[in-house]
């Protein structure tokens, strides 16, 4: 696996995570994921979102009406 698909499959589970609506703890015990490992793509994750742009991951909650 390339860094960059590597890159991309973190992100993925960073934006699986965000939706799951687990803590962060209860996901990686239910995905076998190590929590330091966990902890290093979701910081990356931030850096991103604020960074140059390139990154954002954008939950939205229900819609009112």
């Amino acid at each position: 696996m390339s860094k960059e698909e590597k890159r991309i499959q973190m992100f993925a589970m960073i934006a699986d995570w965000q939706q799951s609506g687990m803590s962060k703890k209860r996901y990686c015990a239910e995905k076998g994921v190590n929590e330091a490992t966990f902890y290093y793509w979701y910081a990356r994750s931030k850096e991103k979102r604020f960074g140059s742009g390139e990154f954002y991951i954008h939950r939205q909650g229900p819609q009112k009406k």
